[in-house]
């Protein structure tokens, strides 16, 4: 599995989730760019391409990574 398998993979989470639970289109759309944020994440800093081969420690990076590096609106 390559990265572009990630991207198809994605889209096919998102359509089954649009027709399961009926998700708005930009809950749906959110969900989609968060996927693809943290698969291009996994592939730049962990070396992982295949969303099969995740692991807890890799969510727990990604969120931790996030929080640090993503300016907030705490600081008003």
């Amino acid at each position: 599995m390559d990265f572009k398998d990630n991207v198809q993979t994605v889209d096919y989470f998102c359509d089954s989730l649009w027709l399961e639970d009926g998700l708005s289109k930009n809950t749906l759309s959110s969900y989609r760019r968060d996927l693809y944020l943290f698969s291009r994440w996994l592939k730049e800093t962990q070396g992982v391409m295949d969303l099969s081969k995740v692991t807890n420690g890799h969510i727990l990076g990604s969120v931790s990574y996030t929080h640090l590096t993503l300016p907030t609106n705490r600081e008003v």
